[in-house]
């Protein structure tokens, strides 16, 4: 009887204890509900037509190092490498959302969107963004390093891209990056990417 009782309280004490973490312990929430995307969709076409860019200069944005140039945004504390030929301008979408064009004069081009997020994210995954972006269509994605983080490189159906874009996702200080372009222009995309890097301003 005594081994009994003792038997019971020792589960009464391991169920108590399970009960306890489990709702003391925050689960991780969706994008939408740390209040990143919330449904928004991604730019569409008209909306980016109807941007607004309030710098333009190459001089006020970019940084000389060495025989490199870097674009740095003094609003977000970043930068990364400006090809030769590429210059960039930073500005708002009707929706308020902040941008930055890279793009040369042969009409190659790419476009960088921060939204501000309420949450930690170190991995962001291909579920987390299907099951918070309506309409979106992700392929050949795979983990990609940046800023100290891990985004989320993938070719998309992006109507502003004609159906055929290549996009990196990540979360990193408060803010989700968005980067885009077209496929075939990838390598602007993944290669201004590597150099990115935070900045102290």
């Amino acid at each position: 009887m005594k081994f009994r009782t003792l038997s019971f309280i020792a589960v009464c004490i391991v169920l108590v204890t399970f009960f306890t973490w489990h709702l003391l312990t925050p689960s991780t929430p969706s994008l939408s509900e740390q209040g990143a995307l919330g449904k928004i969709t991604p730019p569409s076409a008209a909306d980016f037509e109807a941007r607004t860019f309030f710098e333009s200069s190459e001089f006020m944005l970019t940084r000389q190092e060495g025989i490199h140039m870097r674009y740095v945004d003094e609003t977000y504390h970043f930068s990364f490498e400006l090809f030769s030929g590429f210059r960039a301008a930073e500005g708002t979408l009707r929706s308020g959302r902040y941008v930055i064009t890279v793009e040369n004069d042969t009409g190659v081009w790419m476009l960088i969107v921060v939204s501000p997020f309420d949450g930690t994210v170190p991995v962001l995954t291909k579920e987390m963004i299907v099951a918070d972006v309506q309409d979106i269509t992700i392929s050949n994605d795979e983990p990609f390093s940046i800023s100290g983080v891990t985004g989320l490189l993938f070719d998309s159906t992006d109507p502003l891209w004609d159906g055929n874009a290549r996009e990196l996702w990540f979360v990193e200080g408060g803010y989700l990056y968005q980067l885009s372009t077209k496929r075939e222009w990838q390598a602007l995309l993944v290669e201004s990417a590597r150099s990115w890097r935070k900045e102290s301003l």
